[in-house]
């Protein structure tokens, strides 16, 4: 009997194109995986340009493991510097106002503003989210849908109530890439912008040169946390449709070595991997999950993106 056909599980398009398999993983947001899950394939839809993890593990492993990471697996001394870029954009905006950070984790981001912005946040993870509580800030749910849910929304199709919650600027950093489906997940965050507010995206680059090189092996592919991958095309796609415009986007190296030996190291690894596999399938072989190698590492490329994209006000 054929196998069902692989479909985007963001538009139901069969146009899916894959980038090669993705390596297996042990670690889940610091917890063990015993066994290591496999990493499945990189797929990009020709239709809507989302790239995606296929399959996926069920949506209760995922809560499950959200729920039960420590408060401490992604804490610094220091912000990262995605962190201090957003930052600095919020402090730059004049007046102040009520900001969200969803996936606030410990608070770090928004203990880092000044008094002037009034703090919220939404984090699974219940150690985080009571250290973020220690530093003033106000976890309002563990997820988006059950916020919505407290102000009588039970899906993307309900309407928000006049009396729900919004907020003059909604940060989602390093978050996206962890949702099934980043279009519903923004058009959640949009609704919860007021008039002329802002909401800031960063998140890894599908479309970095590096990537697109490594394929499935790629680093930022490796954590299997990460299950949906933007570009610059799916983002101007999704504003169009969302009435929301791109004020900015930029391109910067994640926190990490810099510098020409790690680029080299990454083209090197590449290559051979890519050599390896294609005379396996010579000799109509397949590699084993557990023997490809992880390509890359933060740091020497300019793989992620920071968008701003902002509410029209109202005339």
């Amino acid at each position: 009997m054929a196998s069902d056909p692989l479909l985007c599980r963001q538009c139901g398009s069969s146009r899916l194109r894959s980038h090669g398999r993705i390596p297996s993983s042990s670690l889940f947001a610091g917890q063990k995986l015993d066994p290591p899950w496999p990493g499945g394939q990189l797929l990009v839809c020709k239709a809507c340009h989302l790239g995606q993890r296929q399959p996926l593990r069920s949506a209760e492993d995922y809560a499950r493991l959200y729920e039960a990471a420590s408060g401490w697996v992604w804490t610094r001394a220091d912000l990262r510097g995605d962190q201090k870029r957003v930052r600095d954009w919020i402090e730059a905006q004049s007046g102040g106002g009520d900001v969200l950070d969803i996936g606030c984790y410990d608070g770090a981001l928004l203990a880092g503003l000044s008094a002037r912005w009034r703090r919220h946040g939404i984090e699974p993870s219940a150690a985080a989210a009571q250290a973020a509580g220690g530093r003033g800030v106000e976890v309002l749910a563990r997820s988006l849908e059950a916020l919505d849910r407290a102000d009588g929304a039970e899906s993307l199709r309900d309407p928000l109530p006049a009396s729900a919650r919004r907020f003059r600027i909604v940060c989602a950093i390093d978050v996206v890439e962890h949702v099934p489906d980043p279009s519903a997940f923004l058009a959640r965050l949009a609704r919860r912008l007021l008039p002329g507010g802002a909401l800031l995206v960063s998140t890894g680059d599908l479309d970095a040169p590096a990537w697109r090189a490594a394929g499935g092996a790629y680093w930022y592919c490796s954590f299997p946390e990460h299950i949906s991958f933007l570009s610059e095309p799916w983002l101007n796609a999704w504003a169009r449709g969302s009435g929301l415009q791109i004020e900015t986007l930029e391109r910067f190296r994640y926190d990490g070595p810099s510098g020409g030996p790690h680029r080299r190291r990454l083209w090197r690894r590449t290559l051979r991997q890519s050599l390896r596999l294609a005379a396996l399938r010579l000799i109509g072989r397949a590699a084993s999950p557990d023997s490809l190698r992880v390509l890359g590492e933060p740091g020497p490329f300019e793989d992620h993106l920071l968008v701003v994209l902002r509410q029209a006000s109202p005339r």
